[in-house]
């Protein structure tokens, strides 16, 4: 039996499946798995372990066939110089925001942000449960 991660790929490579896979390419996290994980939401935004634990929880505990990163909207807004607020003192799922725009747009010498923080990210999920179900 093929794994789900080459289920899935091979499914979006357009070959046709004996079984459908449950799975998404947006993220999908519960709270279940971010207990688990240790992780609070508003962390799991601004380190890189803790984004992997937090997107494989949802596999771990539940079968989810797919591990997705980052969990906003806002990476490359924030790679091009917006701030962010990544509402820490929230305890519930509260999406972080672009705080502040760009007012004098220039473009970055660096690309800044958390952009190499998601790579890491993808990284360490390739290594854990990408081995066996989408990343």
């Amino acid at each position: 039996m093929a794994k789900s991660r080459d289920e899935i790929l091979g499914l979006l490579n357009g070959n046709s499946l004996a079984r459908l896979p449950v799975f998404g390419v947006l993220p999908s996290l519960t709270a279940s798995g971010l207990k688990r994980a240790g992780v609070k939401y508003s962390e799991a935004h601004t380190d890189a372990k803790k984004m992997a634990d937090a997107a494989a929880s949802t596999f771990e505990l539940f079968g989810w066939e797919s591990a997705v990163v980052p969990f906003d909207i806002c990476v490359e807004a924030e790679a091009l110089g917006c701030q962010v607020d990544f509402q820490n003192d929230a305890e519930i799922f509260l999406a972080p925001t672009v705080q502040l725009p760009i007012t004098n747009y220039q473009i970055p010498k660096k690309i800044g942000g958390r952009i190499p923080l998601v790579a890491d990210a993808i990284g360490r999920l390739k290594q854990t449960v990408g081995r066996d179900i989408a990343v």
